[in-house]
């Protein structure tokens, strides 16, 4: 049966990540489009940031960011409720207060986050860069966070082993997978852009390598914000009835076999043990 008010849910994260998926492929066509027109400034490498192109095409960027923020903003708080759901089987204990406090904090970082992809879009790398950088900085550390608030009450506060425990514990898994990939990545942009500030001076084939590979890091860290939206659909999902069933009747056998072995009375362990002694 269609549970509409689940499959409402499931929509937002995927509005997110249509959204900032649409955004970062349309800036990489513009920039592959538009390369000869030379828009873009003298200083900037061979492969240029996200942030370069959307300082150009400041109507689509904002545009597009301010969508992915708002539905960001939605998913999380849709979220929060639904943590609340497997969260109250641990109704009035010190465990459903964590979880419920790691969840606020959670949608709190998430919507710091959001903030701060529309405020890098508004205030563009041209003409505000120190701004600019300033809420990119708050972005990618905002998103980090809440991802480990969010694996945090699944993986370690709750216990429980039954289907929809196991599919979100999954689901962890792959947030912390793909929060594990991002961490080297933000690194290496980091170094590299630090190297050269970001600017490449006329003629400087070095600097031109160095920020060309922290552009390459810049763009992988927006895929990898993208499939971090995707996996948020899968918050929504619950585990298919069969495979609950097949797990709930695991659980069973297993209970059943425990339940059949024999049991022997300290009695009868005694007379088995004089016997033996009798015997020898």
């Amino acid at each position: 049966m269609i549970n509409l008010r689940r499959d409402c849910c499931g929509l937002a994260p995927l509005f997110t990540a249509g959204c900032w998926l649409s955004n970062i492929i349309g800036l990489l066509l513009f920039w592959t489009i538009r390369e000869d027109q030379r828009e873009y400034k003298d200083e900037l490498s061979t492969i240029v940031f996200i942030s370069d192109i959307g300082g150009i095409h400041r109507t689509y960027f904002i545009i597009l960011s301010s969508c992915t923020a708002g539905f960001y903003i939605l998913t999380t708080i849709l979220r929060h409720f639904r943590s609340q759901r497997w969260s109250s089987r641990h109704s009035g204990t010190a465990k459903e207060r964590q979880i419920w406090w790691l969840s606020i904090a959670s949608s709190f970082s998430a919507f710091v986050a959001a903030m701060s992809l529309v405020l890098l879009s508004v205030f563009d790398t041209f003409h505000h860069r120190p701004v600019h950088v300033s809420f990119l900085i708050l972005l990618v550390l905002n998103v980090s966070l809440s991802v480990l608030l969010q694996i945090i009450p699944v993986l370690y506060l709750t216990k429980d082993h039954d289907g929809e425990q196991l599919h979100l514990r999954r689901v962890a898994y792959v947030k912390l997978c793909l929060l594990v990939l991002a961490v080297p990545v933000v690194l290496l942009l980091t170094i590299t852009f630090a190297i050269c500030r970001g600017v490449v001076p006329e003629g400087d084939a070095r600097c031109d390598r160095v920020v060309s590979t922290a552009a390459v890091c810049d763009w992988t860290i927006a895929v990898l914000l993208g499939s971090f939206f995707i996996t948020y659909v899968f918050d929504f999902i619950h585990p298919s009835t069969r495979s609950s069933d097949r797990h709930r009747l695991g659980m069973s056998e297993s209970t059943a076999a425990i339940n059949m072995r024999p049991h022997h009375s300290d009695q009868e362990d005694k007379v088995a043990t004089d016997e033996a002694g009798r015997q020898a």
